[in-house]
């Protein structure tokens, strides 16, 4: 979700000569490890010697994570990759713990039921379909379409940010009808455009897959997964030694 580029490091990666659709990590001929043999090696002598690679996958998501090392070494971040330590045993494990939640959460963000305080009015209507949300950063309110609105959003959901923005931002921003001078498609009622000069219409693969609340049910679990991202980071060591 979002945009923009970086560097990828991923715990396994294809072959370059690899044209299979499927990974058998039983054959060394399929795939790569993103995490040296090396590395394994000195972090099992300084932390533990049961250390796996998954381990320090995990520790490394979940240390990038940590509000106080992106505070510290805000700088140099921005200019160079970042340099990940290894902390003593406790903390370590705190660190891949908490990393391997993280990215479970990350991985099924879609999944994320709606928080419990949150509320939805005019579902009933059963129209789902969206041209542009109203949006406003911490605001509790968000007004999905003429019919539905989300309600007791908490403000914390906004602090979670992708590349600037928050990640319910990017969901509002995606799903947003353009006309076809690539104008945004103002909301249904007050739109003086024809349905045909829609160029973007973020509703066909709700249609394609046969659940027209996918977007509703999207941002949903997007405001869970904001919530439930920070509170993770939040129990993060605070320690970075």
């Amino acid at each position: 979700m979002g945009g923009g580029g970086g560097n990828v490091v991923p715990l396994f990666r294809f072959n370059n000569n690899e044209k299979s659709a499927s990974l058998n990590l039983n054959s060394n001929n399929d795939y790569k490890e993103g995490i040296s043999s090396w590395v394994l090696e000195k972090a099992q002598q300084k932390v533990n010697s049961k250390i796996i690679k998954e381990d320090l996958f995990n520790y490394v998501y979940g240390f990038l994570h940590s509000q106080v090392y992106r505070k510290k070494y805000t700088n140099t971040l921005t200019k160079q990759p970042p340099s990940i330590p290894i902390v003593r045993e406790k903390l370590f494990w705190q660190y891949v713990t908490i990393g391997k939640e993280l990215i479970d959460l990350h991985l099924n963000y879609e999944s994320q039921p709606k928080l419990s305080e949150v509320e939805i009015s005019g579902e009933e209507y059963g129209f789902f379909q969206v041209a542009k949300m109203s949006y406003k950063k911490g605001s509790s309110t968000i007004k999905f379409n003429d019919h539905i609105t989300i309600k007791n959003i908490p403000s914390k959901a906004y602090e979670y940010e992708l590349n600037g923005n928050s990640a319910i931002w990017w969901i509002y921003n995606q799903y947003e009808a353009t006309i076809g001078n690539g104008k945004k498609y103002r909301n249904r009622k007050s739109s003086a455009h024809r349905k045909e000069d829609v160029s973007n219409d973020p509703n066909i693969f709700a249609k394609e897959i046969g659940n027209p609340r996918y977007i509703l049910d999207l941002l949903l679990s997007v405001i869970t997964l904001s919530v439930k991202t920070l509170e993770l980071v939040e129990q993060l060591p605070k320690d970075l030694e």
